[in-house]
């Protein structure tokens, strides 16, 4: 469970699999993540693929009860028809003073877990702290993706990170990598 100590000190063990994250400008951050996909192999990821898999499981019913919420045509959402929808699970350890810039997610649906302050979303035009989350918690936010595909019924949640040293993990739920979105 992320909330367990031990699991993220046990995680910040592995350095081989962490990465410096560049930006969509290209410059490198103060973050670097794990990433955890179906392409991993690697056992001593074992753990995470199967956090990865709850977490793939937690998303498709969830998007699965927004589809007949709304009445949307089954699985827009999971993205279940399609061909490879892409299910990634980030570890991300921001370094002291680090800044991820405004913006709102590239997935149909995230589910972040943390621990520390410094994430800000921005509702009514105001940066607001997020939630303090309790043991076993998780927040759910929407991408563009979501938003495109819900006809605007799921908003697009627009965040930034201003923090000192901080870790999270996210879990993004993806459209394939060559989804296109219809004409409208």
């Amino acid at each position: 469970k992320p909330y367990d100590n031990a699991a993220f000190s046990k995680w910040r063990q592995l350095k081989k699999f962490w990465n410096k994250d560049k930006n969509e400008a290209g410059h490198y951050e103060r973050k670097e993540s794990i990433v955890i996909t179906t392409e991993n192999v690697d056992e001593e990821l074992k753990e995470l693929k199967e956090c990865r898999e709850e977490l793939k499981n937690f998303s498709i019913k969830y998007l699965e009860t927004l589809e007949k919420k709304y009445n949307l045509p089954f699985a827009l959402l999971t993205m279940e028809n399609e061909k490879n929808p892409t299910h990634t699970l980030r570890l991300l350890h921001y370094f002291d003073g680090a800044v991820a810039t405004a913006h709102c997610d590239t997935s149909i649906l995230t589910c972040l877990y943390y621990r520390d302050e410094g994430l800000q979303l921005k509702i009514n035009n105001k940066w607001v702290p997020a939630p303090q989350l309790e043991k076993n918690q998780m927040l759910v936010t929407y991408g563009v993706p979501g938003e495109m595909l819900s006809d605007g019924n799921l908003k697009a949640a627009r965040h930034r990170v201003k923090c000192n040293e901080r870790y999270a993990v996210a879990y993004f739920h993806n459209t394939p990598k060559d989804f296109f979105f219809p004409a409208t």
